[in-house]
């Protein structure tokens, strides 16, 4: 019937293939939205970007949590790794040193065995932790990419002197002046 164990990483590595999936969608649709704003030039399309933008990034706060217990999982991941490969490089030892003895043979053929499944572990983690690194390296480009544009368009946002933020930007020197007159 084959290995019957319990795979304790089978959610993380769940969770991992949705966020990736999900991440790739909102990246083809600000993509598409960017080309047909190109096209044809339209403040529709642009604003239709910008909502995508802010809908990918409101998605990356919601499931920041989630990001974070991933990268505490890929942490986990390497030490378990590192510790894999330790029990393979022993295992590896007994085989040499057993190969020697013929009443052993049988032990060596287990050993063997053994150590053809610490490498497939070993694989399979290995696979899950750059799926890992792939998911976060793209949040983390996306999240400093959504935070300097947020930036670049409150700056934009202030710098303007149309009618709609004269009436919401006060100076400091202003508010001053009228706080003195209220209170007196």
């Amino acid at each position: 019937m084959g290995d019957m164990t319990f795979d304790d990483t089978y959610n993380m590595r769940e969770a991992v293939d949705f966020l990736t999936e999900k991440l790739a969608v909102r990246e083809k649709l600000i993509q598409s939205a960017k080309q047909f704003s190109e096209k044809n030039g339209g403040q529709k399309f642009g604003i239709t970007v910008k909502r995508f933008e802010d809908l990918y990034a409101d998605f990356l706060k919601l499931y920041q949590p989630v990001f974070e217990r991933i990268a505490g999982h890929k942490e986990a991941l390497q030490k378990d790794i590192a510790s894999q490969k330790d029990a393979l490089t022993g295992v590896l030892g007994m085989i040499q040193v057993a190969r020697g003895v013929e009443v052993l043979a049988d032990r060596v053929r287990e050993l063997e065995g053994e150590a053809k499944g610490i490498e497939a572990s070993i694989g399979e983690k290995e696979k899950t932790l750059a799926r890992i690194d792939e998911l976060l390296s793209r949040t983390r480009h996306q999240s400093s990419e959504v935070t300097r544009q947020t930036r670049e368009e409150e700056t934009d946002i202030f710098g303007q002197t149309d009618d709609f933020t004269l009436g919401l930007r006060e100076t400091p020197a202003k508010t001053g002046t009228a706080r003195k007159s209220g209170s007196r």
